[in-house]
């Protein structure tokens, strides 16, 4: 009888973090920005989510040149281009949120921290915390 109670809990275990692995997957598309000008396929690889970019409005300055990450605060990426730029990396999936990543800002050279929840199926809610300044901000599923 221990033996039997032993494989059923097994299982059940197994079965919840089927469940939930198959929840973390609902961030999995591209996304627009609120402004509009970026379009962020997020993606899995390792059991992690990331985003990267693959859409733009233009993706060379006037002279004809790539758009690179001008304002990394380290010199020797600066010359990587925007279009395919990882911009999300490295969440994990917990309790309904994605935590634990890093978001990369390439207009303001800078990496945050997020929260991320979904707010129906097709709204993606950001939640930033910089000192006592807190910000949500909105992606919308394409």
């Amino acid at each position: 009888m221990t033996y039997l109670l032993l494989i059923t809990t097994f299982i059940l275990n197994l079965n919840i973090i089927s469940i939930q692995q198959e929840d973390g997957d609902q961030i999995l598309g591209t996304w627009v920005n609120e402004e509009q000008t970026t379009h962020i396929e997020i993606y899995k690889e390792d059991g992690l989510y990331y985003g990267k970019i693959v859409w733009l409005p233009a993706t060379e300055d006037p002279e004809g040149n790539p758009l690179v990450d001008k304002n990394n605060p380290d010199e020797e990426l600066r010359d990587r281009e925007l279009w395919g730029l990882n911009i999300m990396e490295d969440f994990e999936y917990k309790n309904g949120e994605w935590k634990g990543g890093t978001f990369y800002s390439p207009q303001r050279g800078q990496k945050i921290s997020p929260t991320l929840s979904l707010s129906g199926g097709d709204t993606l809610k950001i939640k930033v915390k910089r000192g006592l300044m807190r910000r949500t901000i909105t992606w919308t599923r394409l």
